[in-house]
């Protein structure tokens, strides 16, 4: 070895050769010596057009390629909160830059690759990062194990836990790999994971920062480690290639890379890196209350008398903003608006009055004015805005325009899109009054689109980049206005989108007593203040089959505690038609907002505690915490599970506790031995308990 370069929890070694590797980081490898840092491969991996790419025992895998081992080393520079080092071949320099953040052990990573050559070249592949170590040997697979983050459409987030055995990963040849195709990061899976070693306590958790295409594999190499690569979009699972004349450059997807000696303590270190990336929201600061009409009260259809009668009872529960979801625009069939989208006028059949004077009203009883938008889509029926829009404002797939669901998606990188959505949104907000703005995204556009790209997976990189710099210019164009990130619920809840909307919205689950799985685990992946959660005490089926007038015989007490808890530990999504309930009731209710805020202050410095890991969907306990300044706020949800339910803190140490939501129902518990037992009355309930540390 000729260097040794160390940074933060990260000791690279510059090889006689001039490779540079990383050899011992982030917690993967337990010891280093000599011969294991020869067997250590380059930084990154860059595929090139032509170049041949080395078999690897038939696979396809994406480490290897001939240009990383072109690529040596050039200078580093370093400093107590980055290094860059600069490597470089006949071809291609690569400056990959490692940026440390205060407060967590994580380090974020991406690389800015320049054609320094007089020909023009192509990328075909170009990964952030691979990391090398894990487990030590094949022998120790037993040790192994690796956590996905799965989801779908109303079930987000469900973390699986798997061996390394179980993954096939005791073979040369084995590849376990997950890829995200399109323009919705988190639709199937997270961009996220986490390697555990057993045998010595050992957590690597990472995060892929992209909004649309993304790739990472795990595997063996050299017959006695593992490797894990981390990427954005490639050829082969992505059919992705950018062209870099001579002087150009392409920089890769962000990466970041915590560790940590226990599930909570990862956690809690990606957790504090997270907060880095969102900037301060000014009219986000206290975490305002959300009701939406939407969830089991109006759907698509809202309508103004319906507004009326729900906003007083609304604003004396405490909900700070009044937000009214799809159906405000286009005077057409509910059941088919979608389809009619795109240019965003008030509907004056279901608001005769105007949605200005709504948001008057509103304003009126003390609280912010909402509105949803869909704005990156025309329905295939609006035929106002695809004869204002040229065909080369739309994505565009062998020649014509994309079509999903009965609509259009709109290219943002086309000056003519983002200026009639610029129009748009000063409407809402200075015209009809909104405070608060929903941005939802219900389609998939797939691979990509071929105009003004060198690939389609390009072109759908450059359109998402485009986007994404239009909602940061809007939201300093409109500096008071709240934009929530909303795409089929939680269908974009990477932290590219993340770093852009101070809320999203977790799920359209419908279901309350399923709801629960979800928020368990989904501080896993968003910070709990940006995670909002649907409460909705009175369900659709409820008053559709009663009526109103006996629609709060239906509806228990305990109930009401369970939608709200499923609510107050990240933010609330206020819904239904609250307004039918007895007074008992709404004043759960209202003690359940009023205990939200109590709870601000820590939110906005907590990290997540699991004390019975991850919840999965079936399970009769599920329990989730937030903790910060000496104070755990511990949710716990008896659903049709033990009715004596016992939670151990193995990892902290507890002093008190008490119950902190709701204070007047009777609830049965003790505190002993370091656990919390809690003996439940009824087949679904919840409590949020209080607890100091010591």
């Amino acid at each position: 070895m000729t260097m040794d370069i160390i940074f933060k929890d990260l000791h690279f070694c510059v090889l006689d050769d001039k490779t540079v590797t990383l050899p011992e980081g982030f917690g993967t490898t337990p010891a280093l010596d000599e011969n294991s840092v020869k067997n250590k491969i380059g930084l990154v991996d860059i595929q090139l057009a032509g170049d041949n790419h080395p078999p690897f025992g038939g696979t396809h895998k994406r480490i290897g390629t001939l240009e990383r081992g072109n690529l040596k080393y050039v200078s580093h520079t370093i400093s107590d909160k980055q290094l860059c080092v600069v490597t470089k071949s006949d071809r291609l320099q690569v400056e990959s830059f490692y940026i440390a953040n205060e407060g967590t052990n994580a380090i974020r990573t991406y690389n800015k690759i320049t054609n320094i050559s007089r020909e023009e070249v192509t990328l075909e592949s170009a990964n952030t990062l691979t990391l090398i170590g894990f487990g030590g040997s094949i022998k120790e697979l037993q040790n192994m194990y690796f956590h996905e983050f799965t989801s779908c459409h109303h079930y987000e987030n469900q973390p699986k836990v798997s061996s390394f055995r179980e993954l096939n990963l005791f073979r040369p040849s084995a590849t376990m790999r997950r890829v995200n195709i399109g323009s919705k990061a988190t639709n199937a899976f997270f961009p996220m994971g986490i390697v555990e070693n057993r045998k010595n306590n050992k957590f690597v958790m990472f995060q892929i920062e992209s909004d649309n295409d993304w790739y990472y594999e795990l595997g063996p190499i050299n017959n006695d480690e593992f490797y894990l690569y981390l990427s954005g979009p490639d050829q082969m699972y992505h059919s992705w290639c950018k062209k870099l004349a001579p002087g150009a450059s392409y920089v890769t997807v962000p990466v970041a890379v915590a560790y940590g000696n226990s599930l909570n303590e990862v956690i809690a270190q990606m957790t504090h890196y997270r907060r880095t990336l969102v900037p301060y929201f000014a009219p986000d600061a206290d975490l305002p209350v959300i009701f939406n009409e939407y969830m089991h009260l109006a759907w698509n259809a809202p309508y103004e008398h319906v507004t009326k009668k729900l906003v007083p009872e609304v604003a004396k529960l405490g909900a700070q903003y009044y937000v009214i979801d799809c159906g405000w625009h286009d005077d057409v069939d509910p059941d088919t608006i979608y389809n009619y989208t795109g240019a965003w006028y008030e509907s004056r059949d279901r608001f005769p009055e105007g949605i200005a004077a709504m948001a008057e009203y509103v304003h009126s009883h003390g609280m912010k004015f909402g509105l949803w938008i869909e704005p990156e889509v025309v329905g295939q029926y609006c035929k106002e805005m695809l004869d204002y829009y040229d065909d080369d404002c739309f994505l565009t797939r062998n020649g014509k325009k994309i079509c999903e669901m009965g609509r259009y998606f709109l290219d943002m990188r086309h000056p003519k899109v983002r200026a009639y959505l610029n129009e748009v949104i000063d409407r809402m907000c200075d015209e009809y009054g909104a405070d608060y703005i929903k941005f939802d995204y219900n389609e998939e556009c797939g691979p990509g689109t071929e105009l003004n790209s060198d690939s389609l997976a390009d072109g759908l990189q450059q359109h998402c980049e485009a986007r994404a710099k239009w909602v940061e210019e809007i939201t300093a164009r409109h500096p008071n206005v709240i934009f929530e990130n909303c795409a089929s619920g939680g269908q974009r809840l990477d932290y590219k989108s993340m770093s852009l909307h101070p809320l999203c919205s977790t799920s359209d689950q419908i279901h309350y007593y399923l709801y629960p799985y979800i928020v368990a685990n989904m501080f896993t992946a968003v910070l709990p203040e940006q995670a909002a959660v649907w409460s909705y005490p009175v369900n659709t089926d409820i008053y559709d089959v009663v009526g109103e007038e006996k629609s709060d015989e239906m509806v228990s007490e305990e109930l009401v505690v369970i939608n709200m808890l499923n609510a107050i530990l990240g933010r609330v999504h206020l819904a239904s038609r609250v307004n039918l309930l007895a007074d008992n009731k709404k004043a759960l209710i209202k003690e359940g907002i009023e205990y939200y805020h109590v709870m601000t202050p820590f939110k906005k410095k907590c990290v997540p505690y699991l004390p019975l890991g991850y919840a999965s969907v079936g399970d009769g306990t599920v329990a989730v915490g937030i903790m910060a300044d000496k104070k755990l706020f511990l949710g716990v949800w008896n659903l049709n599970g033990e009715r004596n339910v016992e939670i151990p803190f193995s990892d902290i140490k507890v002093k008190d506790a008490k119950v902190g939501y709701p204070k007047n129902l009777p609830t049965n518990y003790s505190l002993k031995d370091n656990k919390l037992s809690i003996q439940f009355t009824e087949d679904e309930q919840a409590r949020l308990f209080e607890i100091d540390l010591a």
